[in-house]
């Protein structure tokens, strides 16, 4: 009888039985902590050192070229949260929803609150924390000379806004974000596509009744205007829906050989980071990219749930390890990180937007690479990992 796993939404893991094959399993882990390694990476370079265009072409190197080459999958790397979100967790409601099966919205809600929190809250409070810390300690090391200037624009309320747009998971889109923190937008975005994506369908759950209508339009209400008040908010909807909708495809998928697909989707991905310089990315038509890259990863998805394999390199149980821990590692990394550089640039003069010259430079790197996902790992030893025992406690007592 063929093994089954279980998938955590957020952080696929072993546990229990699922429709998942081993192969897809496994794959998903990978998937989720290669992403956020890649981030970690590209946030570690975009403080430490200079990105490669600054360099100057004398002093390029081998080196400078493939770090700034592997330093630029971040926003990628978002791009597969997103579709990898969209499959574990609105692939299940689209599916209900097109079988017209039962939706138990509080176990839903319940389900995603306990995942976003039990790290969220821990998070906010030590990055904060962080913040004021290396502002207090390193005031000279112009690693936080930004977010001075920042906090000495705003007043009391503003800064007490911010505080509750983060605990809201609003920030960056009705409220500014708290601290150092940036990549928290995305989480805010991924939380927010959690809540209105079930509302849209709602019309569906509740048989084209006033109550689904109503509900409808308030999920409708809410994706228009945070829309409105971020641009990425809908195309980030528009790639996690893509996931959704790769979940309940049958077995007819663009590429149905899963190495085939994963091969085409790499050198694509590959082929858009080297051929298409960043400023047409992030510009009026860098979504078409996006997409593209969203169908490829969320093809290869599909065709791993309908074929296992065997691949060798899915094999190693650290993927499960690694990914059980992503969250929290793409969550705590930045206030980290500045932290980190604003101890080096005070009391050693160098790690904050450097020319990349030197060994010690790169050992410093990794030296602070490793402390991330060490402390990220701790964290969660604390936080996500009692996903799964909190919300079974709460389950028990709505139930």
């Amino acid at each position: 009888m063929r093994e089954k796993y279980t998938v955590s939404e957020n952080s696929p893991t072993v546990h229990g039985y699922s429709e998942f094959n081993s192969g897809l399993s496994a794959f998903l882990d990978a998937a989720r902590w290669i992403s956020a390694f890649f981030v970690l990476i590209t946030h570690l370079n975009n403080r430490m050192f200079v990105t490669l265009h600054l360099i100057p072409s004398s002093e390029r190197t081998i080196t400078s070229y493939l770090w700034g080459f592997v330093t630029g999958f971040a926003h990628w790397g978002v791009v597969v949260f997103f579709v990898l979100s969209g499959f574990l967790v609105g692939g299940p409601v689209l599916r209900a929803a097109l079988n017209k099966s039962n939706f138990n919205s509080k176990k839903y809600i319940v389900a995603r609150v306990t995942r976003i929190y039990l790290v969220l809250i821990p998070v906010l409070i030590i990055g904060n924390g962080l913040d004021y810390l290396g502002m207090d300690l390193f005031p000279s090391s112009v690693v936080y000379s930004e977010h001075l200037i920042k906090l000495m624009g705003q007043s009391d309320l503003q800064f007490n806004m911010s505080i509750f747009g983060s605990v809201l998971n609003l920030q960056n889109l009705f409220f500014d974000t708290l601290g150092t923190n940036g990549p928290l937008e995305t989480l805010a975005n991924e939380f927010w596509y959690y809540m209105t994506f079930p509302l849209l369908l709602a019309p569906v759950f509740y048989n084209k009744s006033v109550k689904g209508y109503g509900l409808f339009a308030l999920g409708f209400a809410l994706l228009i205007s945070m829309s409105l008040a971020s641009k990425w908010h809908f195309i980030g909807f528009i790639l996690w829906g893509l996931g959704a909708l790769f979940f309940v495809k049958k077995e007819n998928v663009l590429i149905k050989s899963p190495l085939a697909a994963f091969i085409f989707f790499l050198l694509v991905l590959i082929g858009i980071r080297l051929g298409v310089r960043s400023e047409v990315i992030f510009g009026a038509f860098g979504f078409l990219f996006e997409i593209i890259v969203a169908i490829l990863f969320a093809n290869v998805l599909c065709s791993l749930r309908f074929r296992e394999v065997n691949w060798v390199i899915l094999r190693s149980s650290w993927h499960a390890k690694l990914g059980g821990f992503s969250y929290s590692l793409y969550a705590v990394h930045v206030p980290l990180l500045m932290f980190m550089c604003s101890v080096l640039k005070d009391n050693f003069g160098y790690g904050w937007h450097d020319v990349p010259r030197y060994g010690y430079q790169w050992l410093t790197a990794l030296i602070f690479v490793v402390i991330c996902i060490s402390f990220a790992w701790l964290l969660s030893l604390i936080t996500e990992k009692h996903t799964y025992k909190v919300r079974k406690y709460i389950y028990g007592l709505i139930d």
